[in-house]
């Protein structure tokens, strides 16, 4: 019920169920519905708004894993954005909490241009295979890599690939920062590897033959309801995740859309949500009448014609309807944590389920980076 997608249908089910919950939301000010997107401000809601809150925190909590971040060398960051440094010192911290008693090769998976395993494998003082299927990446890694004196073998691989699978072998460790859908289950499904340090990412990227979210573990499977892909997309979608002047450029083009679809509604009779094309930014410096003409256009309807409302005043009767649906996406956003973890609890009972004893918790602050969820798995 709460999963509803109040962009394509208002009003949403839980609305009609609880209006006086709805009238709540739609008399907050920016101000107080910015801090609900902020995950704050739900102790003063009324019930059942309350009750969500809560259990969605609840389903949610995990604990902190045990680190300190690691300083990196000034070299070793040279050409990283200052926040992705943030989340590999913080990653590489904990990780080396966790194999630090670890005497065999680290395998970087999905490596980039391997910062992170690079500064997790100096400061083991182990040797390093990076497997990475960009040749330019590997080739900047591996040039890092002898500048600073670092053993290490890049592999130009695809990590979904059943060659390459034989880097998942015995003695070895295995660490992904952000390893995005499929690179991720792939690891939990073929690693043989006796550590495994993992930051699952893109869960919408890892869809099973249905357009299900891809469960790997046989508990998941029994316990959890199917995720199509836009559950799995709403784990990305906090506002918090975008910056502010992109998030208002976004913002006004989904208003316009909204005044479109209104548009559509009210001259021609639609009765639902009018799905049309996407569009480039660009189109913003149209203006609404030349953009809703547009993107008629490119979703293969006729433009205004003759007799029909003018398009005008539906820009105002967008705006008006984004808000009423930002009210209602705070609620649906309830469910972004607790499906993100229940996903990171699959695979991490996936690795359980072969033989690891496991963990799951944060390798840092949600500030450092949302997809802070880490699984660290030993074999038995």
């Amino acid at each position: 019920m709460l999963a509803a997608r109040p962009f394509v249908a208002l009003p949403t089910p839980w609305e009609q169920a609880h209006p006086a919950a709805a009238a709540w939301l739609d008399a907050l000010s920016e101000a107080e519905l910015a801090a609900l997107e902020s995950a704050q401000g739900w102790s003063h809601a009324p019930d059942p708004l309350r009750t969500w809150a809560r259990e969605a925190s609840e389903l949610a909590a995990l604990p902190a894993l045990p680190g300190e971040p690691v300083r990196l060398q000034t070299r070793a960051t040279r050409r990283m954005p200052g926040r992705k440094v943030r989340q590999v010192e913080a990653f590489v911290g904990v990780a080396w909490s966790e194999l630090r008693d670890h005497a065999g090769p680290l395998v970087d998976w999905c490596a980039g241009k391997a910062h992170m395993g690079r500064a997790l494998a100096g400061q083991l003082g182990c040797a390093l295979v990076a497997v990475e299927r960009d040749a330019d990446l590997c080739a900047q890694g591996e040039h890092a890599a002898r500048a600073a004196h670092l053993p290490a073998e890049f592999v130009v691989a695809d990590a979904l690939a059943p060659a390459t699978w034989a880097r998942l072998s015995a003695g070895a460790g295995v660490v992904a920062l952000h390893a995005c859908g499929a690179l991720h289950t792939t690891l939990v499904r073929e690693t043989r590897t006796t550590r495994v340090v993992l930051a699952p990412c893109c869960y919408d990227k890892a869809l099973d033959a249905s357009g299900q979210a891809e469960l790997v573990s046989r508990a998941a499977r029994a316990a959890l309801p199917p995720l199509d892909v836009e559950a799995l997309r709403l784990i990305h979608e906090a506002p918090s995740e975008t910056g502010e002047g992109e998030l208002g450029r976004v913002r006004q083009m989904q208003a316009w859309r909204l005044g479109l679809d209104r548009w559509l509604r009210d001259a021609r009779g639609a009765t639902t949500y009018t799905s049309l094309p996407a569009c480039p930014a660009s189109w913003r410096a149209m203006g609404f009448e030349a953009f809703c003409g547009a993107l008629l256009a490119r979703g293969g309807l006729p433009e205004p014609r003759p007799g029909e409302p003018f398009l005008a005043p539906f820009e105002a009767l967008g705006w008006q309807a984004l808000g009423r649906v930002r009210r209602r996406d705070v609620v649906r956003g309830l469910l972004r944590r607790p499906i993100e973890v229940a996903l990171a609890l699959d695979r991490a009972a996936g690795l359980a389920e072969r033989g690891y004893a496991v963990q799951v918790g944060t390798f840092c602050s949600a500030a450092c980076t949302p997809r802070n969820v880490m699984i660290t798995a030993r074999a038995g």
